[in-house]
């Protein structure tokens, strides 16, 4: 369950870069701001899938 939600912010984050200029049309700023969370997003992603997998992570219903 929790590898599937971390590949699912991983995915949500990398949809968020891709479509960022389409997501938001007028001020540059935005764009730039919807690519970094983006951005963050991807990389929380894979430390979350990372710790989950390696099992330096345990949550309840993980087990």
């Amino acid at each position: 369950m929790y590898p599937l939600i971390s590949v699912f912010i991983i995915v949500v984050g990398a949809l968020l870069l891709v479509f960022a200029n389409k997501i938001i049309k007028n001020s540059k700023v935005n764009r730039i701001g919807i690519k970094v969370v983006g951005g963050i997003l991807i990389i929380v992603g894979l430390l979350l899938l990372y710790f989950l997998l390696s099992g330096k992570l345990t949550l309840p219903l993980s087990k």
